[in-house]
């Protein structure tokens, strides 16, 4: 009876970290923002494929309007926005995207340089933070042991806004990154993520690929690693009492 007990409770679990990991979905927005630095953009060919590969479900729109119910999604990706009348998140956008942040939903908001200082504002608003323009640039060091920091030494930056305020986990030792709470990241560079060799950086550039794997994978809430190894070495102990059961049977 206990063997059986083990056995339906390492299939439940089996059956939920599958779950987490094949039931996502995805709304991104994409404003008025650089068209070849984003989700379907020419220069985000390979960002692209790995969120496509990544979420079963994947919607698009301009920006987030009083018709968009959020709570049919797991994760929201907010690219950057530069010019136009989206270049601002609306009251609207915000009180949804705090609402959505403050359940279980999952949201990366992308921003930029000093040139996008509006949008920047507008988006570190949401989770009470800031930028006053400064510019990160180079090689970006991990500060934090996270999930989204795993295998992760350095990150290229290629010329990324700053947070500069906010209650925050910086994933870097440039301030280009950062985790707020438990569900929310913003990301000041849209180059980090390029398949082109931009300002000396991109995809292909120290840990970026890696960078890029964690974020997109944090997003749709995949399960960490301990998740999988508890998995494992709970097959491996059910096999192992099969074989001792069996063992004790033939003798």
């Amino acid at each position: 009876m206990r063997f059986r007990s083990f056995f339906v409770t390492l299939v439940a679990l089996c059956v939920l970290a599958g779950a987490q990991t094949q039931a996502a979905s995805l709304l991104v927005v994409s404003g008025q923002g650089l068209p070849f630095v984003r989700y379907g953009g020419s220069d985000w060919d390979s960002m692209t494929s790995l969120i496509d590969s990544t979420f079963t479900m994947i919607d698009t729109m301009p920006v987030i309007d009083t018709s968009t119910d959020l709570s049919s999604y797991d994760a929201v990706w907010l690219d950057q926005r530069l010019s136009g009348p989206s270049s601002t998140i609306s009251s609207v956008e915000a009180g949804k995207l705090t609402a959505f942040a403050a359940g279980s939903g999952r949201i990366v908001m992308i921003g930029e340089n000093a040139n996008w200082n509006t949008w920047n504002n507008s988006m570190l608003d949401i989770v009470g933070g800031g930028t006053l323009g400064g510019q990160t640039w180079g090689p970006a060091s991990a500060v934090t042991s996270h999930f989204l920091t795993q295998n992760v030494s350095q990150i290229f930056v290629g010329g990324g806004g700053e947070i500069a305020s906010g209650t925050r986990t910086n994933l870097f030792d440039q301030d280009v990154a950062a985790l707020w709470g438990n569900n929310v990241v913003t990301i000041m560079d849209t180059n980090i993520f390029s398949d082109a060799d931009t300002l000396g950086g991109g995809l292909s550039t120290l840990d970026n690929l890696q960078f890029a794997t964690n974020l997109v994978q944090w997003s749709a809430n995949v399960p960490e690693p301990g998740t999988g190894l508890m998995l494992g070495m709970g097959i491996s102990i059910l096999s192992a009492r099969r074989r001792a059961g069996l063992k004790r049977k033939a003798a």
